[in-house]
């Protein structure tokens, strides 16, 4: 199957939501800030937060985390934009001051990610879906917009299929055959109305080798259900300053890092700037230069 190139003219709005979902990851905003979004108090639109000891609440950065299920949740606005964006794996770290009790979190998250695949749906999707009713009902007729990055790229699918939502879905994980269940046929049919994927060259989450491809078009044509990425896909190619001698770590860097794959794809010389963006403070400064060359 052949991926369409993200064409330039959409490749803004899809750096503002790279630039939200590096945001949530830790909790800082800087890397939103040059786009003009600010994030917003959760407590406008979610009840009882404050009486609840259920999730942990950063008003200043917009988030919401449970440590109990590991769902993590930033609140943006911009232009009377609403976004609701969502947390990857390893968001968590941010949230959890214990190095070793993180770690332990981040990989029960990730192996009831992996059963989903296969079977199941985690608590945190239907929890995400719930969280959206109660800020759909005080958003006043804001514009809502739903993005997240890997894992918070296939909650953002699941929330905008169930509330049918537009989303943008950046590095996506697979919804499950459980997950596409829970959703149902009428509205998994409306995802490329709904949904723009943007994939990486060379990320083998979101756009997998062909013969995995290959293998999943014959279970399908067989009527079994398989793992699916949703939406209408878009490919990027990915940053060569995430590229090192060691595969693996390539590979997590092409995957983790999508906000510098977009600066590189519109101003293939932005290699530099992508190479700055894990430090916040850093990269927001290097970045509203940038912004200023490139209105």
């Amino acid at each position: 199957m052949t991926i369409t190139p993200l064409p330039i003219s959409e490749n803004r709005h899809a750096l503002e939501c790279a630039a939200l979902a590096a945001s949530i990851h830790k909790s800082k905003s800087e890397w939103a800030l040059p786009f003009g979004i600010r994030p917003i108090d959760p407590t406008r639109f979610v009840d009882n937060i404050r009486d609840d000891n259920h999730f942990n609440l950063d008003e200043k950065e917009g988030v919401l985390f449970d440590p109990q299920t590991g769902l993590k949740v930033g609140l943006y606005e911009k232009e009377g934009i609403l976004y609701v964006v969502f947390g990857a794996l390893g968001s968590n770290d941010s949230e959890m001051s214990d190095k070793k009790e993180s770690r332990a979190f981040r990989k029960k998250m990730l192996k009831s990610s992996v059963k989903s695949l296969v079977y199941g749906a985690p608590d945190f999707f239907d929890q995400a879906d719930q969280l959206l009713h109660q800020i759909r009902a005080k958003s006043e007729g804001k514009q809502i917009h739903l993005s997240g990055q890997s894992l918070g790229a296939a909650i953002a699918t699941y929330v905008s299929l169930k509330h049918q939502l537009p989303a943008t879905a950046l590095n996506s994980m697979a919804l499950g055959p459980g997950l596409q269940k829970k959703i149902g046929r009428d509205n998994l049919i409306r995802a490329k109305s709904l949904i723009t994927q943007i994939v990486t060259d060379g990320d083998w989450i979101s756009n997998p080798p062909k013969h995995v491809r290959a293998s999943s078009i014959f279970f399908e044509l067989h009527g079994i259900t398989t793992p699916a990425i949703l939406g209408k896909r878009y490919v990027i190619p990915h940053a060569k300053a995430y590229e090192t001698d060691n595969f693996l770590k390539s590979i997590g860097n092409i995957h983790k890092f999508i906000l510098g794959n977009l600066l590189v794809h519109e101003d293939p010389k932005a290699e530099d700037l992508a190479s700055k963006i894990e430090d916040p403070i850093e990269f927001s400064v290097l970045f509203n230069e940038w912004l200023r060359e490139h209105p």
